[in-house]
């Protein structure tokens, strides 16, 4: 079979010289569009949408998401300054990226977690790697190593109750990937010799020991260092802008000491009452844990010890008054992080950003995660559901 040569012609020669011309004219002109859109169409910029998009997903297997992309793509080739989409295929792409951006800052924030628990682990600092390795898997990230430094740690301290938490965590997070079917299979075998042969030996509280703050709680101080810090601007568009913004944070005594002395008396609590709920003395541990919690902590977990231990002890109306006040004050703090971030998104013109992460439960981090500006706090609605299971067990007995 003989090849097949392109011929250049007059007409081949001119149409490429038009091409270009036309070419040309577009870079030009800064206003230059294929067309105009009509009103279910919207007009983007070429340069702009890959500023943002480049390492999103830009050329991604999605047909719709195709489709966007292949209609930036005919514009820059042309040296057109503005493309058009429709509305609903550039809101769909645009849902697809930020699913794909929070599951990049999942990950990296994993990583960062993951690494930190390390460098802990290799100091001896075990309080603090078991921490770190705690607020990892709270993230949900299908990376075992976090879930399996929990599992040994707390083996090795003879913690069946958290090792038992920490498996059953890993369990429902990696049974939603094919790909994990043998490590979930290890898991449930460690979980099954761990619940047939396990035995507690604990020191229990026979009352509870509530503590009162006479000035401003730490967790009220910290809301409102957060509130004085330099706005949520949404980073402006500029994603570029984020590790900038963190470093400078970061290195900056006077935008970081105040928040970073809170964390570490959080930290220095949380350690001590770890401790001695590892080792079984679940009295002492109590009271450390009633005191961050009269303290305002903004996570969750040591609220969630503090009722399980009343539970284990029996203590039923203290259950309940940890569940109500834990209920109070997170369901309180999730509105006030709401309004704060939507008044923000209004102000930056990003409040179709702003729902979006709300209406589905995501977290919005600043500052490379070094601040929290709105938690859905899902565990509110278990507690719920634990209250109201608490109500009609006192009920019954009365």
């Amino acid at each position: 079979m003989g090849s097949t040569e392109f011929v250049f012609t007059i007409d081949n020669i001119e149409k490429f010289q038009e091409c270009c011309e036309q070419q040309k004219a577009n870079k030009e002109n800064p206003n230059s569009c294929e067309r105009e859109p009509n009103k279910n169409e919207i007009k983007l910029s070429v340069k702009d949408f890959y500023s943002k998009y480049e390492y999103g997903i830009i050329g991604g297997d999605d047909e719709k998401c195709k489709q966007v992309s292949k209609s930036w793509f005919s514009a820059h080739i042309n040296n057109f300054h503005y493309f058009v989409v429709s509305k609903s295929d550039f809101n769909y792409f645009e849902k697809k990226y930020n699913e794909w951006a929070e599951k990049e800052r999942i990950f990296a924030k994993t990583v960062e977690l993951n690494n930190a628990g390390i460098e802990f682990e290799k100091n001896g600092d075990i309080s603090s790697a078991i921490l770190v390795y705690e607020e990892n898997i709270e993230l949900r990230y299908p990376a075992t190593h976090s879930y399996e430094r929990l599992m040994i740690l707390y083996r090795k301290m003879k913690d069946a109750e958290n090792e038992i938490r920490v498996i059953n965590i890993a369990i429902d997070v990696f049974s939603k990937y094919h790909n994990y079917r043998d490590i979930v299979a290890k898991y449930k075998n460690r979980l099954e010799k761990l619940t047939n042969t396990h035995a507690y030996s604990l020191i229990l509280p026979n009352e509870a020991q509530p503590y009162i703050t006479i000035e401003i709680s730490l967790g009220k101080k910290y809301e409102q260092i957060i509130k004085n810090l330099p706005e949520f601007d949404f980073y402006n568009g500029n994603t570029c802008d984020f590790p900038n913004r963190h470093d400078e944070f970061i290195t900056n005594p006077n935008q970081g000491k105040s928040i970073w002395n809170i964390k570490e008396k959080f930290k220095e609590m949380i350690n001590s009452a770890s401790s001695f709920e590892s080792s079984g003395d679940l009295e002492k541990a109590s009271k450390i844990y009633e005191k961050i919690i009269a303290e305002q902590y903004w996570l969750p977990t040591p609220y969630d010890r503090l009722i399980k231990i009343y539970s284990k002890a029996k203590l039923k109306s203290d259950e309940i008054r940890v569940l109500e006040s834990s209920i109070n004050y997170f369901s309180e703090l999730r509105e006030r992080q709401k309004e704060y971030v939507i008044r923000l998104a209004k102000k930056y013109n990003k409040l179709d950003f702003a729902n979006e992460y709300i209406n589905n439960g995501k977290k919005i981090y600043y500052y490379n995660g070094a601040c929290e500006l709105y938690n859905p706090y899902p565990i509110v609605e278990i507690w719920k559901e634990r209250l109201q299971k608490c109500n009609r067990e006192k009920s019954d007995k009365i």
